[in-house]
């Protein structure tokens, strides 16, 4: 084992499906370095599907096999992970299966050093990312949707009401920071759980009036950045602005959405009734037009008392 070259161990950790059999060598072999199971699988995306088969922790418990030292290896395995790339679906069988086995072990110690998990929603569910949720793990999720949600709410909703445990919201009460590439889906958690949420970037063509007044019950929330999805003509030319010093909220690139959704800037006070104590300070990306300034900036001071400062992009090149 020690004369195999590193590039061929991290391809067995980035390929493991290209790699079956060297990978599940990898997960029994007791000589494997300390470099190749900590430091590699630290920073590179775990092929966890492929874990789970090869353990077959998927599959219904048999009672005359002795499974306890295949689930040692796997919350050892689990624990030295930080980093967490869901891109596939287990199905409904063998998401029940894996929570029998969690039932006759100690379910709360695996993956408890995660950091940041990675959800791929056209090719996974919140029943299968579950799986490396834990009480304390992960502090940030990071949501990209690329197309239609894999699977609809009615398929498996009810697994998540009856084992709490395959639910995203299982994780909520220690995430910290959220990003979703392009919109909650319907049977996304509500963000009330998120109780230590201080981060969230998401489209602004995701408000809702209940999603809005969902985000003001995170009592920790200090940093807000709300993306929109210009028209093609729109992106020539611009580029996305990089976080401004002392912004705790980013808007950008305009606030379309008010005039899409009602064709009328009365719909601002409508959107930002809801109150965020913590918010601080503004900016919107690009300036829009005076009097949307005026309208957006007079209704979040009065929802927003700490709001100190408006500030638009162009504000912030002039000084420089």
């Amino acid at each position: 084992m020690a004369e195999i070259p590193p590039e061929i161990l991290m391809s067995i950790f980035e390929w493991g499906q290209c790699h079956k059999d060297l990978l599940s060598f990898a997960l029994v072999c007791r000589s494997w370095t300390e470099w190749a199971i900590d430091a590699r699988w630290r920073v590179c995306e775990v092929p966890l599907l492929e874990i789970l088969t090869i353990l077959d922790l998927t599959k219904r418990s048999n009672p005359d096999v002795d499974d306890d030292a295949d689930w040692t290896k796997f919350v050892a395995i689990s624990n030295k992970v930080t980093k967490v790339k869901c891109n596939f679906i287990l199905p409904t069988e063998a998401a029940i299966n894996f929570y029998e086995r969690c039932k006759q072990h100690d379910d709360d110690a695996l993956f408890q050093n995660v950091w940041e998990l990675i959800v791929y929603m056209d090719f996974t569910d919140y029943q299968t990312t579950s799986i490396v949720c834990s009480p304390g793990a992960p502090k940030s999720i990071r949501m990209y949707v690329l197309g239609v949600i894999a699977r609809d709410t009615a398929d498996y909703s009810w697994l998540c009401q009856a084992i709490p445990r395959l639910s995203l919201a299982a994780c909520a009460p220690s995430v910290e920071s959220i990003l979703v590439a392009y919109v909650f889906a319907r049977d996304g958690p509500s963000l009330s759980r998120f109780a230590q949420l201080r981060v969230l970037e998401c489209h602004l063509s995701s408000i809702t009036l209940t999603w809005w007044e969902d985000l003001a019950t995170c009592p920790k929330l200090t940093d807000l950045r709300l993306r929109y999805a210009v028209d093609v003509e729109e992106q020539r030319g611009w580029q996305a602005p990089r976080s401004w010093p002392g912004a705790n909220v980013v808007v950008f690139p305009m606030l379309e959405i008010f005039h899409h959704t009602i064709k009328s800037k009365r719909v601002v006070p409508f959107v930002v009734k809801s109150s965020f104590p913590v918010l601080r300070h503004l900016v919107l990306y690009p300036c829009p037009d005076p009097e949307q300034v005026e309208c957006i900036t007079a209704h979040l001071r009065n929802c927003s008392p700490l709001l100190r400062e408006f500030r638009s992009a162009a504000d912030y090149v002039a000084e420089e």
